[in-house]
């Protein structure tokens, strides 16, 4: 067994080091690049993201775990990173692959004698003899003289004063230059933070929601079932799911629950196409019912609050990332913006993705912002009319290049969203399936509806009611002999969707029965070209094997009925 010869905070100091190198050799050759995406990172992913996002990891761990503050924290890599390189000239640090395990240990040992614990020494001795230099007298009439200047605003004075300069001076000659992507940046920060964490458990929660409780739960009972009881009874009934469903709500309601808030305690209209002005979203408990969650019909009123919410944080982010793309086109902004904009479907977003990330290395990225707003100001003793202070020497921002930071650091490479109407949201499939319809409670009313089995025999000629012949119908109960309850109920209803369509065809032609389903399909929606797959969702058939779907595709329509 492997002893190391480092402590865990010298091993994060050989960790960054390390990583560091990589990334630079990363960054700096373009074959390497095309190796590590699509195996370790997505094809579409910037390169430098991935880099950043682990060193802040570690950048964070060595501020918290060693107590140092930015600037020790400098100091110390700096003088690690110099000894380092001096070790490796006279020799004593080895390079390459070690041939024993003796190898290793030398090599940990030196990190962590030789270099961490002599550095951490050495900064130590120096902040010993700062502390007696600025015990002396002449730094005390220095500290008197401090106070006559500004002080540096806090982070709520400065997000005030920004939109107001940027409200007041935006048109003003001399004044200070209006940046839209930094007011709203700076405006809506916490809600991206929020709103990054949130989408994906939303996404989660819905499809579960979708596709668990498809054709069990009533139409009746989901205004009176609270989210507490469905959860209780779903995890009765898919017991592998009890630990995961529960901490998932919690999670996801405690981030639901501060994004309202952070919006004022409600959200009107305007988070879903399909969300109507008396539908306000407010926050969720265990008391609410399930049907608010879930997506019903355009005539019903106050329900599709995960979807209403999704879009709300995807418009959200699509807003800064669209402003940045359009602006790149004649700015400098340019440069930092990928050649082919990216967008992506909301099921594969990460909070990686997300413009202000609410990860562990959440203050990492604050801490980056800030830091970035101390080095776009300088001390100036113009009017204090058109600085961010109101009396004496006045500090004063160059906008211009704070939002240029803003978009290279923060939201250029971040992708487009498409919205949940195109992707992800679909009419909530009750047990009763008369009312899960376009048309609550009509039966045979229009094309698309699970159609009326009996009023559907009335209606068919004979050349499309055909028995299955034996080794068809055996066939037919292999392929789904180990179905569960729910994909079974998705292809009843998505069978007796497609002889809905087949009732109001069967008026205009009578020719269709040799057709098989995508046959039928193609020519009904005039699409014989499109993928068979994709004809087979228009009828919310899509939780299926590669088997199964081809299976469906090849149903006759002579025997549609039969098999229903």
């Amino acid at each position: 067994e492997h002893e190391s010869g480092l402590s865990l905070h010298s091993f994060y100091l050989m960790n960054w080091t390390s990583f560091g190198a990589l990334c630079i050799s990363l960054l700096t050759n373009p074959e390497a690049q095309n190796k590590i995406h699509g195996h370790i990172i997505s094809d579409w992913q910037p390169l430098r993201h991935f880099c950043l996002e682990y060193l802040r990891k570690i950048w964070l761990f060595m501020s918290v775990n060693l107590k140092f503050t930015d600037e020790e924290r400098s100091f110390f890599i700096v003088r690690s990173l110099d000894t380092l390189f001096k070790l490796g000239q006279a020799g004593k640090v080895n390079e390459g692959v070690f041939d024993s395990k003796e190898g290793v240990l030398q090599y940990e040992n030196v990190w962590h004698s030789e270099i961490y614990e002599r550095s951490k020494q050495g900064l130590s001795n120096e902040l010993k003899q700062h502390c007696k230099i600025v015990r002396h007298p002449l730094f005390n009439e220095l500290r008197v003289m401090s106070t006559l200047y500004p002080s540096f605003p806090s982070e709520r004075e400065f997000n005030h004063n920004l939109v107001s300069l940027s409200e007041g001076r935006s048109t003003t000659p001399g004044s200070t230059p209006f940046c839209p992507i930094l007011a709203q940046f700076v405006e809506d920060r916490h809600r991206l933070a929020v709103g990054s964490a949130l989408l994906p458990d939303l996404v989660e929660f819905y499809l579960w929601l979708d596709q668990r409780l498809a054709h069990l739960l009533p139409y009746e009972a989901a205004p009176k079932l609270t989210v507490d009881n469905i959860i209780l009874k779903a995890t009765k009934r898919f017991p592998s799911e009890a630990d995961t469903i529960r901490p998932l709500f919690n999670r996801m309601k405690g981030l639901f629950n501060e994004y309202v808030h952070l919006n004022g305690d409600v959200i009107g209209t305007g988070g879903c196409l399909r969300h109507r002005q008396e539908g306000q979203i407010t926050k969720i408990t265990d008391d609410t019912p399930v049907m608010r969650l879930l997506s019903t019909e355009e005539s019903l009123e106050g329900n599709d609050w995960l979807c209403a919410m999704m879009q709300n944080i995807i418009n959200l982010h699509n807003s800064l990332v669209d402003m940045v793309a359009s602006r790149g086109l004649t700015t400098a902004y340019r440069c930092w913006l990928p050649e082919t904009p990216v967008e992506i479907d909301v099921k594969e977003f990460s909070q990686s993705d997300g413009i202000f990330s609410m990860k562990s290395d959440n203050f990492s990225m604050n801490h980056l912002f800030l830091s970035i707003m101390h080095s776009r100001h300088q001390l100036s003793m113009e009017d204090p009319t058109t600085s961010l202070c109101h009396v004496g020497p006045t500090l004063q921002f160059d906008m211009e290049k704070l939002e240029g930071d803003v978009v290279r650091y923060f939201i250029a490479g971040k992708p487009h969203l498409k919205g949940v109407e195109e992707t992800i949201r679909r009419p909530f499939r009750f047990r009763n399936l008369e009312k899960s319809s376009h048309t609550p409670g009509t039966g045979l009313a229009g094309p698309g509806c699970p159609v009326d089995l009996a009023a559907l025999s009335q209606e068919l000629p004979n050349d499309y009611k055909v028995s299955l012949l034996e080794d068809e119908r055996k066939g037919l109960e292999a392929d789904f002999h180990n179905a569960d309850y729910n994909k079974l109920s998705e292809l009843v209803f998505g069978l007796r969707t497609a002889a809905g369509y087949l009732s109001q065809n069967i008026q205009v032609r009578t020719d269709t029965h040799e057709m098989t389903l995508n046959q039928f399909l193609g020519d009904y929606f005039e699409e014989k070209e499109q993928n068979p797959q994709e004809l087979l969702n228009r009828i919310d058939l899509k939780n299926f094997s590669t088997e199964e779907f081809h299976t469906i595709e090849g149903i006759k329509i002579k025997q549609l009925f039969t098999i229903l």
